[in-house]
């Protein structure tokens, strides 16, 4: 675990938390090319397995736990950033009235 912590102080990114699709690519990658090499690779099909069912269990663990939004908190979040919208003058994109600019165009609402 200590190198995997100081590859993320040098790199600036931790390699376990790539996305499920890079695993599930890399696994059938590494997989297929191994099977097409013959007995001799027989230990980068397993790895390449391994790394194809570490991206399904990540894709499966994110669908799970996925939370959607309600609209009663939909609600309460519109209340907490300032109640209503109105639309700016220059793009007309919904903004929060208790803003001075736009988020989208920079121009004054004020």
């Amino acid at each position: 675990m200590a190198k995997l912590s100081l590859l993320k102080e040098i790199s600036g990114h931790d390699p376990l938390n790539l996305p499920a699709v890079v695993w599930i690519i890399i696994g059938l990658f590494v997989t297929i090319v191994s099977m097409r090499l013959g007995e001799k690779f027989t230990l980068f099909m397993w790895v390449g397995l391994l790394f194809l069912a570490f991206g399904v269990f990540k894709l499966l663990a994110y669908f799970i736990t996925k939370k959607e939004v309600s609209k009663p908190e939909q609600n309460t979040m519109q209340r907490a950033m300032g109640g209503q919208v109105i639309k700016c003058n220059s793009c007309r994109k919904s903004v929060y009235m208790n803003q001075y600019f736009c988020h989208h165009c920079g121009g004054r609402l004020r």
